[in-house]
């Protein structure tokens, strides 16, 4: 034992096989942690400013055959927006589905929509938008055997 109890590392590095790290080591970890970094950072920017956001701001089911929903939207005013509409009984089961297409030119745009129902819905929801294409939304949820009704609704159509 050394009597004032200091160690050198080269005799740390006998004594227990220390060896340096490689910076080959060193430079892959940070490469890959980078990496990682810049693909979240994009996922989350991707996430943060979607190419087009909705809501609905009222409806109203008018009569037993047809509901009044009006929408607004925002997007790129380059880009046509397609969204859908779905209307829904308290059990969860369509009763309306429509496709409406905002055309390139105004980026915010409010529509009101006649949506043709089956019966009077208890909830309208917009199911989703996409930008110059249409959205990936899950298909119409109608009893089988039922068609979706014809869009939109017209008087005495």
């Amino acid at each position: 034992m050394s009597g004032t109890g200091t160690t050198t590392p080269a005799q740390l590095a006998a004594r227990y096989g220390a060896h340096g790290t490689s910076r080959w080591l060193v430079a892959a970890v940070v490469v890959v942690t980078v990496a990682f970094a810049a693909v979240v950072g994009w996922a989350g920017w991707q996430v943060a400013n979607p190419p087009a956001t909705w809501s609905i701001l009222t409806w109203q089911a008018v009569g037993p055959d047809h509901t009044v929903v009006r929408l607004a939207v925002h997007h790129n005013a380059d880009a046509s927006v397609t969204c859908v509409l779905r209307a829904q009984d308290a059990r969860g089961t369509d009763v309306g589905y429509a496709t409406i297409t905002f055309p390139a030119g105004r980026a915010d745009e409010q529509a009101t929509y006649p949506l043709r129902t089956l019966s009077p819905p208890d909830s309208v929801d917009i199911i989703g938008c996409a930008a110059n294409g249409a959205p990936q939304v899950a298909p119409p949820g109608f009893p089988p055997g039922v068609a979706a009704p014809p869009q939109p609704w017209t008087p005495g159509g």
